[in-house]
């Protein structure tokens, strides 16, 4: 396999920079490395909480969706991730590669 054909991981943020306040439907969080505050939607902190785990690419992003949080199967779960993810790159609060 080569490494154009590899998935493509996600990396969260190190334990204990974010700290995630529900406010219902959203969820604020705070970013201690940046100091600032992003107020996010669903599915975006239930994302960040996928990779905190560890890195993950958008296969295994959506599965663990589907089993903890009722993510139903659908063909566009992985362009939404890949869109969210994608926006949660630009905050600066995820990394790809």
């Amino acid at each position: 396999m080569t490494d154009a054909a590899l998935p493509q991981l996600w990396h969260g943020p190190l334990p204990g920079r974010l700290r995630l306040e529900p406010v219902d439907p959203l969820v604020a969080v705070y970013d201690r490395a940046s100091g600032q505050t992003h107020v996010l939607l669903a599915p975006m902190p239930q994302i960040l909480a996928v990779l905190e785990a560890g890195p993950a690419d958008i296969a295994a992003i959506e599965a663990q969706l589907e089993r903890e949080h009722g993510l139903a199967p659908d063909p566009g779960n992985r362009a939404l991730l890949a869109e969210r993810l994608e926006e949660l790159k630009v905050l600066g609060l995820v990394e790809r590669g």
